[in-house]
């Protein structure tokens, strides 16, 4: 293995073309593992299966909702 003390940083930079952009969409799909807590944190509602209702029951206190949006 060899070491080697740079004086000064090397970093590239590329130039950035206006004409080529990346747009990025945000898809909202169906239900995801936050779904259920969220419905438990505001309106009450538990899963109807048992165990996944004490499930979210017992983990729903390590999360709270700020705007709409799970933290």
């Amino acid at each position: 293995m060899t070491q080697k003390t740079l004086k000064t940083p090397r970093v590239s930079t590329y130039p950035v073309s206006r004409e080529k952009s990346l747009q990025v969409c945000l898809v909202e799909g169906g239900e995801t593992w936050m779904t259920s807590y969220k419905r438990y944190l505001v309106d009450g509602i538990l899963p109807l299966k048992p165990t996944k209702a004490r499930k979210i029951k017992k983990n729903s206190s390590k999360y709270t909702l700020i705007d709409g949006e799970l933290f």
